[in-house]
């Protein structure tokens, strides 16, 4: 499946780019039925997703990934994370499951949508210190460990005050 990027300024070359390329795992707010899911109305659902991390909430929900299932991080520009995955050779890792995390996985595809979900997560790049980084990350989706962005805590649960585990990894 190829579907072409759109976007404001988009180099044709990116035009090749595959679903395994694009995806974007959610957990929290972004989900169907969730007031921020409207940043994603123009994307492509692919799949319920799970992957392995900790899940806390203090009225929102917070993700802390484990080191060893995070790829390579974002940048701030889309065009150069689209270039970061298209040159990228190393597979996904299979997940040795602990501390499951349930959300939603979708094609993104249109640079104004990154932009949103950036805008939304206060990111304004890796080397800047915010709440969140982006991030590629092992996900499993249909039985295949494969990369999708997502966000997460910075320096792990320092950053969080109050905030309670979600056990169920479900939010």
């Amino acid at each position: 499946f190829q579907r072409p990027l759109v976007g404001k300024n988009f180099s044709s070359t990116h035009n090749s780019a595959k679903r395994s390329e694009m995806l974007y795992f959610v957990y929290g707010t972004l989900k169907r039925g969730f007031p921020n899911h409207r940043i994603l109305y123009k994307e492509n659902f692919i799949a319920h997703t799970t992957t392995e991390g900790i899940l806390y909430e203090n009225g929102i929900p917070y993700f802390v990934p484990d080191e060893k299932y995070v790829g390579l991080f974002g940048l701030k520009d889309f065009k150069e994370d689209v270039d970061q995955v298209l040159t990228q050779k190393r597979k996904a890792p299979a997940i040795e499951f602990q501390n499951r995390v349930y959300g939603e996985t979708y094609e993104v595809y249109h640079e104004d949508t990154w932009s949103e979900l950036d805008r939304l997560e206060g990111y304004r790049g890796h080397d800047v210190h915010g709440l969140y980084d982006r991030f590629l990350y092992s996900v499993l989706i249909d039985g295949k460990f494969e990369w999708a962005w997502t966000y997460g805590l910075r320096n792990g649960k320092e950053k969080m005050i109050d905030a309670v585990p979600v056990k169920s990894g479900i939010y």
